[in-house]
């Protein structure tokens, strides 16, 4: 069994990146980082406008 140990799991979570693309347009609108604890919030989006995945982490 591979356990982590929670700085691991801090590790894995913190940084990861989101872009968020126009449906309509394909063109990127924003980019973000997560927090320590793993969240991001994108603010001031139209309702057109979708998450695409992330793009990649630290590690």
């Amino acid at each position: 069994m591979n356990l982590l140990t929670l700085r691991d799991f801090i590790t894995l979570i913190q940084d990861v990146e989101f872009s968020v693309y126009s449906d309509t347009t394909g063109k990127l609108v924003q980019k973000g980082l997560t927090d320590i604890e793993g969240y991001l919030k994108f603010s001031d989006l139209p309702y057109c406008y979708v998450i695409i995945g992330y793009c990649e982490g630290k590690h």
